[in-house]
């Protein structure tokens, strides 16, 4: 593991360098060009990205790339001062949506047909997993209002019908399934921590687990009831927040079974294929919590095939329809923060 920390350090001095902060491929997405695109069958959301490095302007700061680093820095506390990590604290609060009263998260660009800035419920999620980790390891009772006025944001304006949407208003009001585990998760860990809304919170678990167990086909889940794609990334975050949830006991959950689920979704899984920065993060989080060995090895090779030592940074895929356009080197952020995250993960328990 001693290769894993020295990237870990390495890539840590990049985001120092960059302030952390950095370009996304979602900042061509709402653009003009990037809507003309979109409506290309089969290949349209792809081909949506490729206008990034056309529109790009200067590097922004992402709520999701600071609340995946914050909890990366605490499973390596012991490298890195806590100063570092209350600074990314303090901006990930100032990044809130405008948009309500209620602290809660999206994009500072264009998404979506959204506004920059309007809020979506999974960029939510991960801020308040964050902020959940660090007010657990440093006591901090300031972040408590905080975390309950996003819960009530996501109670308020995300759930619908035992189910989360993904964003309130745009060009996605429909429900994928990795976010309702995700939220599932969240609200089963908010019960074990607070007698507050406890069993509210626990209702709203109960029934998000419903839906996503409902919607499972076999060992994976489509996107979503509107979106019929199946894909890496969101398997993996179901994966493993149902992990997550096992492990709580609120709920019967067969560890046994579901582990044997997972690697039935591996044993069908082309690796490399189509996959980018963010598939080969959630997936090698999976694949460590539900350690399954024979895997991560090769996982952590295809992972270091990305690396880039000289600049400090994971390009973003090995062979997507990006390379034709000769744009695959791009250090994105957010997905560098995720496989930041992912590789902390491995790394706290080695």
């Amino acid at each position: 593991m001693g290769k894993l920390k020295d990237v870990l350090n390495r890539q840590w001095s990049w985001f120092e360098d960059n302030d952390f902060k950095g370009y996304d491929p979602f900042m061509g997405y709402s653009e003009h060009i990037g809507y003309i695109f979109r409506q290309i069958p089969l290949v349209g959301f792809q081909l949506s990205k490729i206008p990034e490095p056309l529109v790009r302007g200067n590097k922004t700061e992402l709520a999701a790339s600071h609340a995946h680093l914050i909890k990366g820095l605490i499973n390596i506390a012991n490298l890195r001062p806590k100063g570092t990590i209350d600074e990314l604290v303090d901006r990930l609060l100032k990044l809130r949506s405008p948009y309500f009263e209620e602290y809660c998260w999206g994009y500072p660009f264009r998404f979506a047909n959204n506004p920059p800035n309007q809020a979506y419920t999974i960029e939510t999620i991960f801020a308040v997993e964050s902020l959940l980790d660090y007010g657990k390891l440093y006591l901090d009772a300031r972040l408590d209002a905080v975390i309950k006025s996003a819960l009530n944001w996501i109670i308020k304006y995300a759930y619908c019908n035992g189910k989360l949407r993904y964003s309130v208003s745009g060009e996605y009001p429909h429900y994928p399934y990795n976010i309702s585990a995700k939220g599932s998760a969240l609200f089963a860990e908010l019960v074990s921590i607070t007698d507050e809304n406890s069993g509210n919170y626990q209702t709203f678990s109960e029934e998000l687990l419903a839906y996503v167990l409902s919607n499972r086909n076999d060992y994976f889940w489509e996107y979503s009831e509107k979106d019929k794609f199946v894909d890496v990334v969101h398997n993996c975050m179901i994966y493993s927040s149902l992990h997550r949830l096992s492990q709580m006991g609120l709920f019967d959950i067969n560890r046994r079974e579901l582990k044997q689920d997972f690697e039935q979704f591996l044993a069908n899984l082309v690796i490399g294929r189509d996959m980018c920065l963010w598939d080969y993060a959630m997936l090698l989080e999976a694949i460590h919590k539900f350690d399954v060995t024979e895997y991560k090895g090769q996982i952590i090779e295809e992972i270091l095939g990305l690396w880039s030592e000289d600049r400090g940074f994971f390009k973003f895929s090995h062979r997507t329809l990006w390379n034709q356009f000769g744009w695959k080197n791009r250090g994105y952020i957010r997905h560098n923060a995720m496989m930041f995250y992912a590789l902390s993960e491995v790394v706290k328990d080695e």
